[in-house]
């Protein structure tokens, strides 16, 4: 009986106690893979298998103008990383979910023609990959790739790791996840949706990071735009301009209505539902679609404030000075006009105004009231608009009388968030 050279390296492996046989569930899948296949005869075939094929962007530049700055930023320490060999290069790139965060990570690679490999997220079989496959994975990956030229490594959901590495969910020490950041030989990319349960010792040895914030009203338009035009879905312009300014949504959910309504053969109505159909699960919302902006400077009267102070003189003198960088704090009892007075101040000023209820914001999940409050802002901020705080006395309790260590998280990034906000804020305060 004669046996080819895989049949010879197959025994040999089983001599040396490398694998076990043929059908034993220790192997490495990936080595019986090699072995099995009569045409994996060559070392990119077999690199392929091992770390998986580089991955392919399939957006565009124009599709983040908005972060055009911070692009060219890592694309330069991606570069320069790969070419001096150095070590400990970790990028992060972390914001709302949906908002194309993979799909940039990817962009970048194919623009320094860095072949990108990413950690998995399942295993064979489709089984869920755990945080420890995901480590083991990267480590892996960390090991062949160091001896390649150019490549990096894309984390996708870093939250994995990140999030529960002191916890029932995973093993891993903080001093093997700081290693592994300090001295990995091969560049990575995080993406994460969240940052507020991440440890900051593993924040601060990140080399550079991406946020994605909430976008103003006319670069959500494009994106609209530019999601029905690829899917080819015929949506009148006017109906576009509608759907923009009612729903907030990030690309992925509109892309994935756009073909569940070219399944189904519907129209821009349907598309609709869809839309907000998804979007109350994704924002935890029964209400997601905004009302259409309307003037109240018809029915406001501010002659009939009863306030203890000239509120039209003070409306005239904001008005006169010209700035938009200030703080109020309006309180009284409920129904006395405080978030009217607000809408009419904005009208006079000419800005857009952004309201925010206690129930907008509060979370039964840990960290995520005070990334609502921190998106509120940054959202204010990208838009120019007056951000109002209605039931602002929820998030600015006395510290003192705190009973939990949330409690006092939230009103310290209200606090935070005040000192450095550059915008127009009203709080509201309900007696």
């Amino acid at each position: 009986m004669r046996y080819n050279r895989k049949d010879r390296a197959m025994c040999s492996l089983y001599m040396k106690n490398v694998i076990e046989n043929k059908h034993s569930e220790t192997n490495n899948p990936d080595l019986l893979k090699i072995l099995d296949n009569p045409k994996c005869n060559t070392s990119e075939k077999m690199m392929n298998i091992v770390i998986g094929k580089p991955e392919k962007s399939e957006l565009s530049l124009k599709d983040y103008k908005h972060l055009e700055t911070e692009i060219t930023r890592v694309t330069k320490i991606l570069s320069c990383a790969v070419e001096q060999k150095r070590k400990g290069v970790n990028i992060l790139l972390y914001g709302s979910v949906g908002q194309g965060k993979s799909q940039l990570s990817k962009l970048i690679s194919n623009i320094i023609k860095i072949p990108m490999y990413s950690v998995i997220t399942q295993k064979e079989g489709f089984q869920e990959a755990y945080r420890e496959d995901r480590l083991v994975d990267l480590f892996s990956k960390q090991h062949i790739l160091s001896n390649s030229d150019r490549a990096c490594i894309l984390f996708d959901e870093a939250e994995d790791v990140f999030n529960h590495g002191f916890s029932g969910f995973g093993s891993a020490s903080k001093g093997y996840l700081n290693n592994l950041l300090e001295t990995t030989s091969v560049p990575i990319i995080w993406t994460t949706n969240d940052i507020y349960g991440v440890d900051p010792a593993f924040l601060r040895r990140m080399t550079y990071c991406i946020e994605f914030k909430a976008l103003s009203e006319d670069k959500r338009l494009n994106i609209w735009k530019r999601v029905l035009k690829k899917n080819n879905f015929e949506v009148r312009k006017e109906k576009i301009e509608e759907l923009n300014r009612n729903y907030d949504v990030p690309a992925s959910l509109i892309a994935n209505a756009v073909q569940t309504a070219k399944m189904i053969g519907g129209d821009e109505n349907d598309f609709e539902e869809l839309i907000e159909n998804v979007a109350k699960v994704v924002s935890k919302k029964e209400e997601v679609k905004k009302q259409e902006k309307k003037s109240n400077s018809i029915n406001y009267s501010i002659d009939l404030v009863n306030a203890d102070m000239d509120m039209a003189d003070f409306t005239e003198k904001i008005k006169q000075s010209g700035k938009m960088n200030f703080s109020l704090c309006l309180y009284g009892f409920p129904g006395t006009g405080k978030s009217a007075f607000c809408r009419h101040l904005a009208e006079i000023l000419g800005i857009e105004v952004i309201l925010k209820r206690a129930s907008d914001l509060i979370s039964p999940y840990v960290g995520e009231t005070e990334q609502n409050i921190a998106n509120a802002f940054a959202e204010a901020k990208s838009q120019k608009a007056m951000l109002i705080f209605d039931e602002a006395d929820t998030f600015l309790q006395d510290r003192n009388n705190a009973v939990r260590s949330w409690e006092i998280a939230q009103v310290n990034e209200m606090l935070t968030q005040m000192e450095s906000a550059d915008l127009l804020l009203k709080l509201n305060l309900t007696l």
